[in-house]
């Protein structure tokens, strides 16, 4: 039987800073931006990218392509990478570096763990309803491994939550 190996790399989107970005952002940052990249989806959510912009403190990427309001950046003071959407700023990591480790740790939960049943079913017909509270729990470790703030709010916390009500 020939079966094709299965790949488990994070899609990233390269962005080409101005100068006047690289000033504003440390070293580290510009060069995970320009030689790593973004991911290409925020929690499942394609972003559609975009010039970077300055717009109240925050360097815009891009935006989420179900809705032009939901904006993707980095916070000039912080550097934490933040959501806005309908000027509302919410917190996602707490660096570009953060956010591509939780990113990649997310899509490999779910191509390596859920999708092989590895804890067993997510949902199943069962009087217990499924798995998907244990796999929950274990999103969060490995969330709270990488970035302890990101697993207590945003969207990376809302996720866990709806996962550990079964709601996705």
């Amino acid at each position: 039987m020939n079966m094709e190996k299965e790949k488990f790399i994070l899609r990233t989107k390269t962005i080409k800073l101005s100068d006047k970005i690289k000033t504003i952002l440390d070293s580290d940052t510009s060069w995970l931006i320009e030689n790593i990249g973004f991911p290409e989806k925020m929690i499942g959510i394609p972003i559609v990218f975009i010039e970077p912009i300055i717009k109240d403190n925050n360097i815009i990427f891009g935006y989420s392509m179900y809705d032009n309001r939901t904006q993707y950046g980095i916070n000039v003071d912080s550097k934490n990478i933040i959501m806005s959407h309908n000027d509302i700023v919410s917190f996602e990591n707490t660096s570009i570096r953060h956010l591509l480790s939780s990113a990649y740790t997310y899509e490999t939960f779910i191509r390596r763990l859920i999708s092989h049943k590895s804890l067993g079913a997510y949902y199943d017909n069962s009087d217990n309803g499924g798995n998907f509270e244990r796999y929950a729990c274990l999103l969060e470790d490995l969330i709270t491994d990488i970035d302890e703030r990101a697993a207590k709010e945003g969207s990376w916390h809302s996720l866990i939550e709806e996962k550990k009500l079964g709601v996705i």
